[in-house]
C-alpha cells in the first residue's frame, strides 16, 4: 500500500481508531519522531512553509507534501504514519477551523472561541460573512452560481450540509455510546455502512474498479473511486485559477491554492508597510 492510498482512505473513511496492533517499542519510541506531527516545520513571515527535513520552503500544503514524498520518501512514509495516528486518536473536529479533540468536553470548550451565530451569516463555499440572509443569498447566486438551498448546521461543532440526510448522520457521530464495533480494532459507530468502509482498511478489500481503458485502479469507497475518475475526463471537470494559470479537476485544491494567493496578498501588504 502506497502512501496517496492511505491518505485516500483516511480522507474518505473517516475511521480514526486506535491501532491495537502498535507494539510496546512503537509506543516507546516517541521523542523527536512524534514531535513532528505535520508536514511542514513552521511557517516564515511571508507564510511560506518550511520543509521538516531540508530548507526549501512552499506555498501550500499540498506541493510540500509532493516534495517530501519525492525527496525525502522513508521520512514521508513514517511522518504519514504519525499524522493518521493523532487523527485517529482525535475523534472530534471543529468544523470551523478544522482543529480536532479527543472528546467532546474539549470540542464543547473550543467552540466558545468561534461565533456560531458568525458562521450562519458566513457562505459555506468560501466562508464570506455577511450582514443578513439577503446578502447572502445574492452572494451565492452571483459568485458561486448556485441556488440558495436550505443549510443545516451542527451547533456543537459547526459541521453544515444542505442534505437532512448528512445532517443526520453527522449528528450520530457526537453520541458517545456507539452501537457498532469493528471485528478488527476499537473502532466503533452508529453508521454501518462506515462500519463496513471501515472494516476494508483492515481487510484492504478494494471492491470498486475503475472503467477507465488500460486503468487498473481499485478503491474501496464509491467516493474515492469518483475522485479517481475526475483525472481520466480533464476537459469536462477542469477548473481554473482566475489568478493565473494553475489548473485542477480538485475543488479542494483550487480553493487551498486561492488560499495561497490570499497568504501572498497579505505578505506583500505587511511587507509595504514595514518598508514605509
Amino acid at each position: 500500500m502506497d502512501i496517496d492510498e492511505i491518505e485516500i482512505k483516511v480522507e474518505y473513511n473517516e475511521t480514526y481508531e486506535t491501532d491495537p496492533l502498535q507494539t510496546i517499542s512503537q509506543k516507546n519510541e516517541k521523542n523527536k519522531d512524534e514531535i513532528r506531527t505535520s508536514w511542514f516545520q513552521s511557517k516564515d513571515s511571508d507564510g511560506k512553509l518550511l520543509c521538516q527535513y531540508c530548507n526549501l520552503k512552499y506555498s501550500t500544503v499540498q506541493t510540500l507534501r509532493y516534495h517530501v514524498k519525492k525527496k525525502h520518501t522513508e521520512e514521508a512514509t513514517k511522518l504519514l504514519k504519525i499524522i493518521i495516528n493523532n487523527k485517529r486518536n482525535c475523534r472530534h473536529i471543529c468544523h470551523i477551523c478544522k482543529k480536532r479533540f479527543k472528546d467532546m468536553f474539549n470540542l464543547k470548550s473550543h467552540m466558545s472561541e468561534h461565533s456560531i451565530e458568525l458562521v450562519k451569516s458566513s457562505c459555506m463555499h468560501c466562508n464570506a460573512t455577511f450582514n443578513n440572509t439577503n446578502e447572502l443569498t445574492e452572494h451565492i447566486h452571483l459568485k458561486h452560481q448556485k441556488e440558495t438551498k436550505m443549510t443545516y448546521m451542527c451547533k456543537l461543532c459547526g459541521y453544515r450540509t444542505s442534505k437532512k440526510s448528512h445532517y443526520s448522520q453527522h449528528r450520530d457521530t457526537h453520541k458517545e455510546n456507539k452501537a457498532l464495533m469493528c471485528n478488527f480494532c476499537d473502532y466503533k459507530t452508529n453508521y454501518s455502512p462506515n462500519l463496513k468502509i471501515h472494516e476494508r482498511t483492515h481487510t484492504n478489500d478494494k471492491p470498486y474498479l475503475c472503467d477507465f481503458k488500460n486503468c487498473d485502479y481499485r478503491s474501496a469507497t464509491k467516493s474515492a473511486l469518483r475522485s479517481h475518475q475526475l483525472k481520466h475526463y480533464p476537459n469536462e471537470n477542469m477548473l481554473f485559477c482566475e489568478k493565473c494559470s494553475y489548473q485542477t479537476v480538485y475543488k479542494q485544491s483550487l480553493k487551498k491554492h486561492l488560499d495561497s494567493h490570499k497568504r501572498n496578498v497579505v505578505s506583500r501588504n505587511a511587507n509595504r508597510e514595514v518598508n514605509n
